[in-house]
């Protein structure tokens, strides 16, 4: 992250739902800021009527779903401490249909081809003015999610060259009450 542009997450907390709400907060907050969301299929099903306001208030947000059928994120944790994986698997809908039906713009990625035209379909609707909420379904094989039980981003905490070493810069923000 540079210092123009910022980030959020619900780290540690496990607070499913919680990127496609903090997007409307993010772009009235700052209304001419570029904001992006990326959820797991599983907490954006718990929160997409929340593509409803971003329609209603034409809140140009770019919205995408990590699609693997499936809370990764919880399997992950029950795989490593030896629980039994069960019920965390689910059929999707296409949400990039379910976006359109309510009035955003949808974009089904499903492998290389889509998501390059996704990518430029989006750069065009930027570049004419877009003011419709985007939701980009990314389907994506089910691998294991990236390890975010202990990731060098807190400078109170992290040592600088632990958090150089994370790739991830001191000027970028997430939100946690951890100390």
């Amino acid at each position: 992250m540079t210092k123009i542009k910022k980030m959020t997450m619900s780290a540690w907390f496990g607070a499913m739902g919680y990127a496609v709400s903090a997007g409307i907060a993010a772009k009235i907050a700052q209304p001419n800021r570029r904001v992006i969301t990326v959820s797991g299929d599983g907490g954006f099903s718990m929160i997409v009527q929340d593509i409803l306001t971003q329609v209603q208030y034409q809140l140009p947000i770019i919205n995408v779903v990590i699609e693997n059928g499936g809370f990764g994120f919880i399997r992950q944790e029950k795989a490593n401490s030896g629980q039994t994986d069960y019920a965390l698997k689910f059929k999707n809908a296409n949400w990039a249909g379910v976006a359109d039906n309510m009035g955003a713009i949808g974009l089904r990625v499903t492998d290389d081809e889509s998501l390059k035209a996704a990518i430029q379909k989006v750069n065009d609707l930027i570049a004419a003015g877009n003011k419709t909420p985007i939701v980009i379904d990314a389907i994506v094989s089910d691998q294991p999610p990236l390890e975010t039980g202990r990731m060098a981003v807190d400078p109170k905490v992290d040592t600088e060259t632990d958090i150089k070493a994370s790739g991830i810069s001191t000027t970028s923000r997430r939100t946690s009450t951890q100390p």
